[in-house]
């Protein structure tokens, strides 16, 4: 875990030279992904996948700032609760149905 979460804060070269590495493995479960969503637009399952991601990253990469912030009420040591809180939370994004884009800016 602490190794991807590192390969996610190292500069962007290095990073595309991993994910080049994972390219088939992307493809395959982004497809799978949509076959069980289909009523989401590629658009907005590809934006809940890079939220999914970026929270996996940031868990792995920065878990250790839970026990600083939040005195103890938080294990990051325990990964089989960090992995069903994450599984949860993931979910529930990706059940939140968005409206598409309008092409207006907020």
């Amino acid at each position: 875990m602490c190794l991807m979460g590192r390969l996610y804060t190292e500069p962007h070269e290095l990073k595309t030279v991993i994910f080049e590495q994972f390219r088939g493995v992307f493809q395959r479960f982004t497809a799978a992904l949509h076959r069980c969503l289909p009523n989401m637009s590629q658009e907005v399952l590809f934006w809940h996948l890079f939220f999914t991601v970026g929270s996996m990253a940031h868990t792995m990469s920065a878990g250790s700032i839970l026990e600083h912030f939040f005195h103890g009420h938080c294990d990051p040591a325990d990964v089989d609760k960090t992995i069903r809180y994450l599984t949860a939370f993931a979910a529930a994004g990706f059940r939140v149905a968005l409206p598409e884009s309008s092409g207006e800016s907020a």
